[in-house]
């Protein structure tokens, strides 16, 4: 859900949505969850950059 909002461009606000549609939340609690909600807030969308900070957070890659 995450790698198919960022590919859409999606706001946080709009993401925090589709999540919730799907059954799904952001964890406060989810270092990967805040490292992609900060790409969302600054348009961070290219997928490949996502992953790199996630990589340099050691956290699981979208689209992984």
């Amino acid at each position: 859900m995450l790698a198919f909002a960022v590919g859409l461009h999606l706001s946080e606000d709009e993401t925090i949505d589709l999540l919730k549609s799907a059954g799904y939340a952001f964890s406060d609690g989810s270092k990967r969850d805040w490292i992609v909600r900060y790409c969302l807030e600054h348009k961070i969308y290219n997928i490949n950059q996502v992953n790199t900070l996630l990589f340099q957070w050691n956290q699981e890659l979208l689209g992984a």
